[in-house]
């Protein structure tokens, strides 16, 4: 399950993967109730009209439209799903044109995670694979029941390189389910926990800024905190604005499979030495705007605008 508001009217929308049944999307009509549209709004069945064996969920904006996309891990020989909001309530799978089609094509899915792994400003795929067939190998040509993780890193405009295969931490076979995400070491990129099936769990710290011959890119983490809203500010929306491009995050739980990421948002700055501006909009409907922010910090926000401290990077 993972939590969108995919038509931008201010209510909380709800995606779900289905095991070899149509996907759901229940639409929240803004007065406590919710209406499923996944048939009538594209994204339950594939390109080819038919359900798949959907695990991991996960959402975010992948590309340069503003509007969410929705990404599913599903069963091999079936590929990933990547839906786009094409507007006027409809989405559109376009695993094949974001290029995560036939190196999907192989694999069974379960944890998916979009997360800036780079910190270049875009989010980045993760997706932990493993078979549920002892005889996988035997069952479907090139497939295997142990199998490597997805890392496909985002150009920005929606389309993906799968770099996994020329990392040696990922070379490793494995049976992944769980996916989670947190800056756990407090160096300001996001880390990877994955859980096997009958496995140890294997935690990937994120590398991307300890190459000292490399310029390092900058980040900025947000913490928030509700007060007409929930406390923990879940579905809070944050746009953030620096160097002519504007980055979307969203306050959340659930989503991957069978796991929960830590609440605070991590924004990829890249070359950025400053935020022009940060947009909140919480789920009271009270929207807050912070300017001239600080990089390389993590800051906490308290609902209402009364509080937001970036600590220094010495004192995270």
């Amino acid at each position: 399950m993972a939590i969108l508001d995919y038509n931008r009217d201010g209510w909380p929308d709800v995606a779900i993967s289905n095991d070899t049944r149509p996907d759901h999307l229940y639409e929240n009509r803004g007065d406590g109730t919710f209406l499923e549209i996944g048939i009538i709004s594209g994204m339950a069945l594939s390109s080819r009209g038919e359900p798949q064996a959907g695990m991991g969920i996960d959402v975010g904006v992948l590309d340069t439209t503003g509007f969410e996309s929705i990404v599913v891990g599903n069963f091999s020989n079936e590929t990933m799903s990547l839906f786009r909001y094409a507007g006027d309530g409809y989405f559109v799978d376009r695993v094949r044109d974001a290029r995560l089609a036939i190196p999907s094509q192989r694999t069974l899915t379960f944890g998916v995670l979009l997360l800036d792994v780079d910190l270049d400003g875009d989010l980045d795929l993760f997706a932990a694979n493993g078979h549920v067939s002892l005889h996988a190998e035997s069952e479907q040509e090139g497939t295997f029941f142990e199998q490597p993780p997805h890392l496909f890193l985002n150009d920005g405009i929606g389309r993906f390189e799968d770099v996994a295969p020329t990392l040696d931490v990922f070379k490793v076979h494995s049976l992944g389910r769980g996916l989670a995400a947190a800056d756990y070491d407090l160096d300001g990129d996001v880390d990877i926990l994955m859980t096997q099936n009958g496995g140890p769990v294997r935690l990937f710290r994120n590398a991307v800024r300890r190459n000292a011959s490399d310029a390092r890119p900058a980040y900025l983490r947000i913490r928030v905190e509700g007060a007409q809203s929930n406390r923990s500010g879940i579905g809070a929306e944050l746009l953030l604005f620096a160097d002519g491009r504007r980055r979307h995050r969203r306050v959340r739980s659930g989503s991957s499979y069978l796991s929960q990421s830590e609440l605070p948002v991590t924004f990829g700055l890249g070359e950025a030495q400053r935020v022009d501006s940060i947009v909140v909009t919480w789920p009271s409907g009270e929207r807050e705007v912070h300017r001239d922010v600080p990089v390389n910090r993590t800051c906490d926000l308290v609902e209402g605008g009364q509080v937001f401290h970036c600590a220094s990077p010495d004192a995270q």
